[in-house]
């Protein structure tokens, strides 16, 4: 057996494949087995699951102004959150009645500990925070928090009993649906028991809301008091109140203060319905919503972490129609997200147009080949290295999701290259007159170093992606993994599945065949002269390559950059924005209107409107008080009908005339939902300075073309109210912390308890009747209760109406303002360009700053993470071609046909009037490994014929001439597999707007290009380069390592006389007979570079062909004395024109052995 030399252990493996036929096969089956059952278990999900590095904190603080929360909880908050480890920035907002910091951490940061972290340093300054402050909620997000469906249900029945038909049929059976996390209805009134108490009465008694409420507490306090013994066991003993019914709630006692008796003596206790009224009520949430037009309830379904997001979906849907069922009264369910669709539709996609395209691959091999064995053969690596895929990352718990599928679809393209290679270099062997079985062997064997490292300089392309940090980083591992995984597994595939299948499908060719298929195909006859004359006028052709290079460079203006394809989003969004002091009523009121113009836009399949903005997305529904001035309304579009429903929308809308200030957004979905926003942040350390800066910053913004609906949340400030204490406070006997606590208890009520009654489980809320302090006048007279008797609220305080703002917004202390705008034009980086020449010119005040974000920022750190993977990348690919040719100046010859790759895709982008977006730089990601292969097939053969002695034009000419075909069949088969992805664009939904069109083109594009400069260009240039390069040849070294093997590792009784002895024993000698094709000559310059190679010419009488000797054959077995004779003269003739027949071994005396 050889022994292993540089990529030996590969040759090995395809000789073993080839002995062990029956295992592989049996192999193969097991892994299309192993592989169609991964695909029935790995999960489904529209997004990788991808924790953003940052923890939310909410504190509720009812009632309390935005400056209130800012000074008396955010700030205290934010203070704490600055010593937590690994927190890199701290963000606060502060609004009516809550607080929101979000604590941003480093990358790779465990979340689990960070949460602790900030839980932790929470608990710490609890004490700090005002009593009236609700507990804090700590969270963190990731995309597996996000709901997987979202339904708008509507019934011929008020929302109140829709609501608790949905609470009594639809949530029990849609919590128990395996995998469904938790159910969340949204805008649907909710019932509670409302405690209404009659000022006066209380006044009479001398009771307060809170005693009430305390009284209800105790009622119903669940406590343990102990243990009783039951034999030799203890069971524990606990008191259970329970409030199971309004009579039992209106007869529980509230003893009143000691003042209330003129004896001095306790006053007796009072029952609570003699306070005031106990009934059930249905409160309004404060989000209106509708469907179509209609009133209706939000449901949000949330999956598990571990569940499947398809399988999850479809059991819900399952379950509506029986949900529909028990409910009646004409229940309407309108879907208004989906996460399965989008990934139904990319399986779909992968599907549909993968099969088109691995018929176009096929197709192409089966043209060049003209054998459907040869096709089935190198097809069969598309499905097996898919397969292998699915496998991995089934076994590593990734999801199929929209990267994953598009690192599938990508892969189809290129899987089959080794392949190709591989089998057109047996399928050439086979036409010289080779067994099939010798020509798998030496076809494969001979390709081995061009198939692994072109393989293994794609995989280096797309290792640099594992090392992006952020959420960039999380985004695209799980796409370079399949990638990464499908190239490897087709590598495999091609040394070991390939040649065993050429050797058993690949017929023998009769000789008049081999002569036949030895002539020039039409392509190497076009292409022969080309490359002669292109060798011959080197300067002339690289004058004409530079002088494309330059030209298409000047196209760069032209291009347009954004971020993400927007043309096939499923929705986009509509703002509305009501004057300071608006109403909910009134902002629902404006919201019809803008329905009603919208109803009839084309394009359009339903739309939402919710009332009340939801002032914090990050807050769970209800933690925080929405907006009453906010309204938007989701526009759902019809499949493919994304710009006609928008631009109907926006004609629409023109013929609004109202308070409300109107914006159409751009595309909003999981993938792209910010792709169309600027942001600008402006800081400031204190209120006025941040003012100035903002105003200076959006009327310079103003003036930018391509920018509209510009707004900063640091709006005008609106009017409030203040208590200012008089100097009668002190002598109450109250002071401004309790005088501010009766006052919230009894403007905003309490909720003292729960309550178990039939209807089911409710908060116990106990206030004064509506309208009792709603008014400044009515506030001035609410009664009191002081140390001295009851007492107007204006005795002890007066009531002023100032200004503040709406907001706080602070970033790691400093006031933040954050400007927003939508980008209307199409070119994202030329609108980038004038935001910074706009802001240049601005002259902000001293001490405030300013900083780009939104899609801008997003924009920046992708380019500048893809030019570091690029750089990176070509890297590794270096240093694997420095590896493949020992030279470190031969590669740089290859990466050549990077920049013209480069060129191709800019062309083919601005032909296409198409958009350099993030998928077009995983195309050009791609192009960096794919084309580098292309040019190491060519010249690793053109340096094999070197090293058998060809002059270097004539290794040149060879080398091109017997890579043309597979270089074509590659570049063609990778570029068809793709044309259904630019054609189609990837289909529909959030699928398609990742692998879209801009991938497919600049591929095509770069691999079109830079295939047809690779054939001739770098010929060129290796033919002017390899004068200063040294020749890769290691065989002097290799042979010393080998010794030294031998003499390190092998007992002296074992080893051979020719391994013993340095050189002169173990030699072996064989002749073979070289005859020219029918109807020419012998070259004479072939027999001369045989003779200058120490082998002897013999003609044979009478005939054209010449026996051919190759003495002094070094190898421990006849069988590879064999194939190294025949590989020697094989280097040294011409690949067609002359037929070889079989070595014959020449006995030591020179006769042949018998």
């Amino acid at each position: 057996m050889p022994r292993p030399g540089r990529l030996g252990h590969v040759a090995f493996v395809t000789r073993l494949s080839l002995r062990l036929g029956v295992v592989v096969l049996l192999g193969v089956v097991l892994l299309f087995g192993t592989g169609i059952f991964a695909a029935t278990q790995v999960q489904q999900d529209l997004l990788p699951d991808i924790s953003v590095p940052a923890v939310i904190v909410i504190t509720p603080y009812p009632g309390a102004s935005p400056e209130i929360v800012d000074q008396q909880v955010s700030v205290p908050v934010e203070n704490a959150m600055q010593g937590v480890n690994g927190a890199n920035t701290v963000q606060s907002t502060s609004s009516q009645g809550a607080s929101l910091v979000i604590v941003l951490f480093k990358d790779g940061v465990d979340l689990k500990s960070a949460e602790q972290d900030v839980s932790s340093a929470l608990g710490r300054i609890r004490g700090l925070l005002p009593p009236q402050a609700l507990a804090s909620t700590v969270q963190t997000f990731s995309t597996n928090s996000l709901p997987i469906l979202e339904y708008a249900i509507s019934a011929g029945e008020p929302l109140g009993d829709l609501a608790g038909q949905l609470r009594a049929q639809a949530l029990p059976k849609l919590k128990g649906l395996a995998g469904v996390s938790s159910v969340v209805i949204t805008g649907a009134p909710t019932d509670e028991v409302d405690v209404i108490l009659d000022p006066k009465k209380l006044a009479t008694y001398a009771v307060t809301v809170s005693q009430v409420a305390a009284a209800l507490q105790q009622a119903s306090i669940v406590q343990s008091i102990g243990s009783l013994k039951q034999g030799s066991a203890t069971i524990p003993l606990q008191i259970a109140g329970s409030l199971t019914s309004l009579d039992q709630i209106g007869k529980i006692t509230v003893t009143p203060a000691a003042a209330a008796s003129k004896t001095g003596k306790p006053a007796a206790p009072v029952r609570i319905d003699q306070l005031g009224t106990v009934q059930v009520v249905s409160v309004p949430a404060d989000t209106i919503t509708r469907t179509n037009g209609k009133l209706s309830i939000g449901l949000r379904i949330i999956k598990g972490p571990n569940a499947n997001t398809v399988t999850v979906a479809n059991e819900v849907r399952a379950a509506l129609p029986g949900i529909e069922s028990a409910i009646g009264n004409g229940i309407h369910v309108e879907p208004i997200q989906d996460q399965a669709t989008p990934i139904t539709q990319a399986i779909g996609d992968i599907l549909r147009e993968g099969l088109a395209g691995a018929v176009f691959a096929v197709l192409v091999i089966f043209v060049f080949l003209r054998s459907a064995r040869a096709t089935l053969v190198a097809a069969i690596s598309i499905p097996l290295s898919l397969l292998v895929a699915l496998i991995v990352l089934w076994w590593q718990g990734i999801t199929l999701n929209i990267l994953t599928l598009g690192g599938m679809m990508v892969a189809i393209g290129r899987v089959v290259d080794d392949s190709i290679v591989v089998l057109e270099n047996i399928s050439r062997h086979v036409s010289e007159g080779e067994k099939p079985i010798v020509a798998a062997y030496t076809g494969a064997r001979e390709i081995i170093t061009a198939v692994s490292s072109s393989t293994l300089t794609t995989v280096g392309v797309f290792l640099p992606i594992a090392f992006l940090t952020g959420i960039a980083g999380s985004f695209f591992r799980p796409f370079a993994l399949t990638v990464v995984v499908a190239l490897l597994a087709s590598l495999v595939v091609a040394v070991t599945v390939v040649p065993l299948l050429a050797s058993r499908l690949l017929p023998a060719i009769r000789a008049e065949g081999v002569e036949r298929r030895l002539r020039l195909s039409w392509t190497q006859r076009i292409y022969v002269p080309t490359i002669r004359w292109a060798t011959a006028h080197r300067l002339i052709t690289l004058g004409a390559a530079a002088a494309f290079f330059a030209a298409s460079m000047a196209l760069i203006p032209l291009l347009r950059v954004n971020l993400l394809d927007q043309s096939s989003s499923p929705t986009f969004p509509i703002s509305i924005t009501m004057p300071e002091n608006s109403t909910l009523l009134d902002t629902d009121a404006e919201t019809q209107k803008v329905e009603a113009l919208i109803a009839g836009a084309p394009g359009i399949s339903a739309y939402q409107a919710t009332v009340g903005g939801q002032s914090d997305p990050f807050a769970p529904p209800g933690t925080v008080p929405a907006d009453p001035t906010q309204a938007a309304i989701l526009v759902l579009v019809q499949n493919g009908q994304y710009d006609s429903a928008l631009a109907g929308v926006k004609h629409a809308l023109s013929d609004y005339h109202g308070p409300a200030k109107l914006q159409v957004g751009q595309a909003q979905n999981s993938s792209n939902a910010s792709s169309s926003q600027m942001q600008v942040d402006v800081r400031a350390g204190d209120s006025a300075t941040l003012q100035i800066a903002n105003d200076s910053v959006l009327a310079a913004l103003a003036k930018v073309p391509g920018l509209a609906e510009l707004k900063s949340n640091l709006v005008a400030s609106k009017p409030q109210y203040l208590l200012v204490p008089t100097d009668k406070l002190a002598a109450s006997g109250l002071n401004i912390q309790t005088l501010a606590a009766l006052v919230a208890q009894q403007i905003n009520g309490q909720v003292a308890a729960q309550a178990n009654l039939p209807q089911g489980t409710m908060l116990v809320r106990v206030q004064l009747p509506p309208g009792t302090a709603d008014t400044a006048a009515t506030l001035s007279a609410l009664p009191i209760p002081t140390a001295f008797g009851v007492v107007p609220l204006s005795t002890l305080a007066t009531i002023r109406q100032v200004s503040g703002p709406q907001t706080v917004n602070r970033v790691n202390g400093d006031r933040d303002a954050t400007i927003t705008g939508t980008i209307t034009a199409n070119d994202t980086r030329a609108v980038q360009t004038n935001v910074s020449s706009a802001l240049a010119g601005v002259s902000l005040p001293s001490g405030a700053s300013l900083s780009t974000g939104g899609v801008f920022a997003q924009l920046s750190t992708v380019l500048t993470q893809f030019a570091l993977a690029l750089l990176g990348a070509i890297g590794l690919v270096y240093l694997i071609m420095v590896a493949t040719f020992r030279s470190l100046l031969k590669p740089l010859v290859l990466l050549v046909s990077i920049p013209f790759a480069a060129t191709g895709a800019i062309i083919a982008l601005v032909v296409t009037n198409t958009s350099l977006s993030l998928p077009g730089l995983i195309g050009i990601l791609m192009l960096t490994g794919i084309v580098v292969t292309n040019a190491i097939v060519l010249l690793d053969l053109v340096e094999q014929y070197r090293d058998r002695g060809l002059s270097l034009h004539d290794a040149v000419i060879e080398g091109g001439r017997h890579r043309l075909r597979p270089i074509l069949m590659t570049a063609f088969a990778t570029m068809l597999a793709l044309v259904p992805l630019a054609v189609v664009g990837g289909g529909g939904g959030i699928g398609g707007a990742f692998i879209s069109r801009p991938l497919a083109i600049v591929v095509i594009g770069g691999l079109f290009t830079s295939t047809l400069l690779t054939l001739i260009l770098v010929p060129v240039l290796y033919s002017l380069l390899s004068r200063f390069a040294s020749r890769r040849s290691t065989k002097d070294l290799d042979e010393m390592l080998d010794a030294a093997e031998d003499r390190r590792f092998k007992p002296l009784g074992m080893r051979s006389t020719g391994q013993f002895a340095a050189a002169g024993a173990g030699n072996y000698a064989f002749s073979l007979m070289l005859e020219p094709e029918a109807g020419r000559l012998g070259d004479r310059k072939v027999l001369e570079v045989m003779t200058q190679n120490g082998l002897t010419v013999e003609p044979v009488a009478g005939t054209a062909k010449m026996r051919i000797g190759v003495p002094g054959v070094q190898a421990t077995t006849p069988a590879e004395a064999s194939d190294k004779a025949r590989d020697r003269v094989r280097g040294l003739v011409p690949a067609s024109g002359y037929t070889l027949s079989e070595p014959e071994p020449i006995s030591p005396d020179g006769d042949h052995e018998n």
